[in-house]
């Protein structure tokens, strides 16, 4: 595996991603940085800003993933002999992902996730936006993770979804403002 820091960096006009990390012991840290605008391949796919697998380690902190086609973020999981993919994301946005149609084994499927955490990936969220997205502002398929002092606001469909998952994701109240 490898570390890698980026810092104060503009990732824009990408096709299928903007950044990709995968493989256990992999680690990449992002602060302060931009990635924006990846656009999917010819036939609909990709198109994440950000895409962690295969037991990969993320971190973005002050970071703005914007305007990507499929989702913000692709956290995808694990198999059964790697690490879990992990990427946690604080003081950061993750807007205005775009949708597209892809096909899946014959069905095709409209996406447009802000987040977009599958198959054992772990996403974990700290005051961090989510908002203006496609479709889903987070969307979790068989994953786990927590969600604290965010605001996940105006997506298309539902701030967060989950499907399989729902006794492995956490997430906190934060403050009580009714006595405000």
């Amino acid at each position: 595996g490898s570390v890698v820091q980026i810092s104060g960096c503009l990732l824009d006009g990408n096709t299928e991603a903007g950044l990709s990390v995968s493989g256990p012991e992999t680690e990449v840290q992002v602060a302060g940085s931009f990635v924006r605008g990846t656009a999917a391949d010819a036939n609909g796919r990709h198109g994440e800003g950000l895409v962690a697998q295969g037991g990969a380690f993320g971190t973005l902190s002050w970071c703005s993933v914007s305007g990507n086609t499929t989702a913000g973020l692709g956290v995808y999981g694990r198999s059964s002999d790697v690490a879990t993919t992990t990427v946690e994301v604080s003081q950061s946005s993750i807007m205005e992902t775009g949708t597209t149609v892809m096909e899946i084994s014959g069905e095709q499927y409209r996406i447009g996730d802000g987040a977009l955490v599958h198959g054992g990936g772990e996403l974990h969220l700290d005051s961090t936006l989510v908002s203006g997205n496609g479709r889903t502002g987070i969307y979790c398929n068989d994953a786990a993770g927590w969600l604290t002092r965010s605001l996940v606001w105006n997506n298309a469909s539902y701030g967060l979804a989950m499907d399989g998952c729902s006794e492995n994701v956490e997430y906190s109240r934060g403050r009580d403002w009714s006595d405000e």
